[in-house]
């Protein structure tokens, strides 16, 4: 009986070690800056893509909360500058909180995958992806993904980002 209670309580123990490594999240803080492209779909212009000679993006992640401090992309004529947005991080899910309002469910964090997605008068939607160092002693990279969606048609803005700093002191 002992020894059932003891085997009992060892894989009790792996569960909850299990559990709270699965619970850990991708943290995303850093600085990083990189280059993509910009695809435009329009019901009147038709479809083109463009070279987008820089994306920044500077990014603050807590235990509770995810904070996009600033967003800024250079692709041809358009050039977004967006920023902050501040989320709550409630799991893996992320919400959105107004004042006077209940939080809103507008993401999640996967795995390495963030997802977000806004309606408004247009549809946003702003996806990361953490990659792992390709090699020993190389930094991660970012994959941003940013899109708006409207009766004028859709834009896409996809890049991979590097890092220029990860320190938090850089990005305040």
């Amino acid at each position: 009986m002992k020894k059932l209670f003891i085997a009992l309580s060892l894989v009790a123990s792996t569960l909850q070690i299990r559990s709270a490594l699965a619970e850990e999240l991708t943290n995303f803080t850093g600085h990083w800056k990189g280059s993509g492209q910009m695809i435009q779909r329009s019901p009147w212009t038709g479809n083109k893509t463009e070279a987008c000679s820089s994306i920044e993006i500077k990014i603050v992640q807590v235990t509770d909360r995810f904070t996009m401090q600033h967003y800024d992309a250079t692709c041809g004529l358009l050039s977004p500058d967006w920023g902050p947005m501040n989320l709550e991080i409630h799991g893996t899910k992320l919400v959105e909180r107004f004042e006077d309002e209940d939080p809103i469910e507008v993401g999640s964090i996967e795995g390495n995958i963030l997802r977000t997605t806004f309606h408004e008068s247009a549809t946003y939607a702003f996806n990361l992806r953490l990659n792992p160092p390709a090699a020993s002693g190389k930094d991660p990279t970012l994959d941003s993904y940013y899109g708006v969606q409207n009766a004028m048609g859709t834009i896409v803005i996809e890049g991979r980002l590097d890092p220029v700093s990860s320190t938090l002191s850089n990005l305040e």
